[in-house]
């Protein structure tokens, strides 16, 4: 029995598909998480119920900003293995919490890109081990395609930085517009 060869260009799509969808998805939950004053609730009760006391205030604070970085790394390919090799462990980590969660019975209201459909779900633990296996996968063969790898080190840090900076600017403003309108909401009662 002969093993299956793909071709390049299936590797190609592979690769940019994977980088794409997990990138964009690492991106938006970091960026939901940092917008959103109830969000930040929701990781800090999650945290509460899920991991020792001790850690929970650096997990809180600190998930929304690794899933950034580890996003903006993946989407363009930046720094070689180092971009799904970070957005790999961040999905195993909240992967396990989550398990781990959905193995207890924990159900949290809210979630990443829809507050209405629970975090701790069946659906959501096999997503991010599908995530997990392809950036796993994109890994181990490298990224090649379209990436910012080829680089100088340079580049490829004022890329990811000029990048990460963007996201978190547009999301303290749109923070701080949530938090004025909460209080014209309580203002006008």
């Amino acid at each position: 029995m002969s093993p299956v060869v793909f071709s390049e260009s299936f590797w190609d799509v592979f690769e940019m598909g994977t980088r794409l969808i997990v990138g964009v998805f690492l991106i938006a939950r970091g960026a939901s998480l940092l917008t959103s004053v109830s969000a930040w609730r929701q990781v800090w009760l999650a945290a509460h119920q899920l991991l020792p006391a001790r850690i929970v205030g650096p997990v809180a604070k600190g998930l929304p900003v690794v899933e950034l970085f580890a996003g903006t790394l993946l989407l363009f390919g930046a720094f070689g293995a180092a971009g799904p090799l970070l957005a790999g462990a961040v999905l195993v980590a909240t992967t396990t919490v989550l398990w781990l969660a959905v193995r207890r019975g924990r159900v949290l209201s809210g979630g990443s890109l829809c507050r209405l459909r629970p975090l701790t779900s069946s659906y959501a633990l096999f997503r991010n081990v599908v995530f997990i296996v392809a950036v796993g996968v994109v890994g181990l063969r490298g990224t090649t395609t379209l990436a910012l790898a080829g680089s100088s080190s340079w580049r490829q840090s004022v890329v990811v930085a000029a990048m990460v900076a963007s996201i978190s600017v547009v999301t303290v403003v749109l923070r701080q517009a949530e938090q004025r309108r909460n209080l014209v909401q309580i203002a006008s009662f």
